[in-house]
């Protein structure tokens, strides 16, 4: 199944509206978050970025606590991919399939990689808790399905940037106390921990390994760098990259800016290797 780009805006505007009636925020606020989102969305529609091809790109929905996510799964054609889950998350308050179409793609092609991307529910409509519940949803509703998509159930990925690389970390997090979904990489870029901070030292124990990629003139910088510190206290493999004269990613990321080709070459490299040799 695919979607048609305008009229999914339109749907998911008009959910966002929805999702604010009876609740005390002005109008004004409610008009200043839909247009944030619908400004992401277009700068994605209007990119003139390349857009790899894909042997198919599926719809699908997933069941939730939090009410139904939609996500599309990316197959650029091939047997025994590894298998990625993207998140799309931009400050906790945007990112979905639309605004993130173009990373996905490109991953999807460089790796090559089974790629799942979500649009999951967003704050300030939700708390952090439903939004790292409905990618628990997500991340479990996946291995059922890889024998289908002639991908590895024995390699799955999580990838994030900003809020988004928070986020995979969190589900990491709940996957190893789960026990239930086995992770072999987590990739997270320029990550960003907001009011909350970073996490304690011991809660790192036990996760993946881990390559973390960070901006240079990024001001948060010093968070990535914290936790990569931390990981490795605690035995986690953690290993970091520096990009020279580079801030925090955002929209470039999403939409897979040729500046950052060389970067997502870097990234699908390392989930390659990760699968073939488990480096």
């Amino acid at each position: 199944m695919h979607w048609s780009p305008a009229w999914l805006i339109a749907a998911l505007s008009i959910s966002l509206t929805s999702c604010h009636q009876g609740t005390t925020q002005t109008s004004g606020k409610v008009l200043d978050l839909v247009q944030m989102r619908d400004s992401y969305r277009t700068m994605a529609l209007q990119s003139t970025n390349p857009l790899p091809s894909m042997e198919s790109i599926e719809q699908r929905t997933v069941r939730s606590a939090t009410g139904p996510v939609t996500l599309q799964v990316y197959n650029p054609g091939g047997r025994d991919l590894p298998v990625i889950l993207l998140f799309p998350s931009i400050d906790y308050t945007a990112g979905d399939i639309v605004t993130h179409d173009h990373v996905a793609r490109s991953l999807a092609a460089e790796t090559p990689a089974i790629v799942i991307l979500p649009s999951l529910p967003l704050e300030p409509e939700h708390t952090r808790k439903e939004v790292v519940n409905a990618s628990v949803d997500v991340l479990e509703w996946i291995p059922p399905r890889i024998e289908r998509w002639e991908g590895r159930p024995d390699c799955i990925m999580l990838v994030g940037e900003g809020a988004g690389a928070s986020l995979a970390l969190s589900l990491a997090r709940q996957a190893r106390d789960a026990r239930e979904t086995r992770l072999v990489k987590l990739v997270l870029l320029t990550p960003s921990f907001g009011n909350e901070g970073l996490p304690m030292a011991s809660t790192f124990r036990g996760l993946p390994p881990t390559y973390v990629i960070l901006g240079e003139d990024d001001p948060l910088r010093h968070q990535g760098e914290a936790m990569v510190d931390a990981m490795q206290s605690t035995g986690v493999d953690a290993r970091s990259r520096r990009l020279a004269g580079t801030g925090a990613l955002r929209m470039d990321w999403a939409l897979a800016d040729p500046d950052l080709l060389e970067l997502i070459l870097d990234v699908g490299a390392v989930m390659q290797r990760t699968c073939v040799s488990g480096q």
